[in-house]
């Protein structure tokens, strides 16, 4: 089954927005770095685990849209190593407490 353009249109912008998510973590996470405030680092955490949702939410309806796992061609599997070091990145947060983590990852 193929993308409908409607169905092209929604993927392409939940994609959109998990970057847009994981840039706005990564600048609240080099804020955390540079001025150890409170505050940045939750919001940094935040922006990572709205980002990963969202792009979660893609994965799962470009996979099942185009019937076949996320790492079927070239432009799946990044998307999908991309969403593997996410999940990494937002267990890590749970388990331990890494200060700068996120300037690495992001």
């Amino acid at each position: 089954m193929s993308l409908n353009p409607l169905m092209a249109v929604t993927c392409q912008r939940l994609f959109f927005l998990s970057c847009i998510l994981y840039a706005s973590s990564a600048l609240a996470d080099v804020w955390t770095f540079f001025t150890e405030h409170p505050g940045a680092r939750r919001v940094a955490r935040t922006f990572a685990v709205a980002g990963f949702l969202a792009h979660t939410v893609y994965l799962v309806l470009r996979s099942w849209y185009s019937g076949a796992l996320p790492f079927a061609g070239m432009y799946e599997s990044l998307g999908f190593f991309a969403w593997s070091i996410m999940v990494l990145y937002v267990c890590s947060g749970k388990c331990c407490r890494c200060e700068a983590d996120g300037i690495f990852v992001l």
